[in-house]
């Protein structure tokens, strides 16, 4: 079992049923939050008000570049005709359409209500 330096006079075990992590089913470390997707969908919006490169977009809005999320939100939001992309120098690059930016006025009117509403 390994142990868990304290300070020089004191170890704690290290194991499934001490460990404060394991005792929260959904633990959440402090200072971090849980976005869905909707919330992410109007970060990428936000972001991309202008034309962005793919890793500053990515940086910004805080989501990696694997097989499970940036390329489902980039086909997501490209086909239906929120985002919009082109390759400039070599780089790709995205911007939010007219429709895009609609949809992220609505979406934060709708914030703005249920703030209001849980008061």
């Amino acid at each position: 079992m390994k142990q868990l330096p304290i300070n020089r006079d004191q170890t704690i075990p290290l194991n499934q049923e001490n460990n404060p992590i394991n005792k929260q089913k959904n633990f959440i470390p402090p200072g971090f939050r849980v976005r869905d997707r909707l919330t992410i969908i109007a970060d990428i919006l936000r972001v991309t008000r202008q034309w962005t490169r793919t890793s500053i977009l990515l940086r910004k809005v805080n989501i990696t570049y694997n097989l499970t999320r940036w390329p489902v939100y980039r086909a997501v939001l490209i086909d239906t005709g929120l985002l919009e992309a082109h390759l400039s120098s070599g780089y790709l690059e995205y911007r939010t359409t007219e429709k895009g930016r609609q949809f992220l006025r609505i979406y934060e009117t709708l914030q703005q209500f249920l703030q209001e509403v849980q008061g």
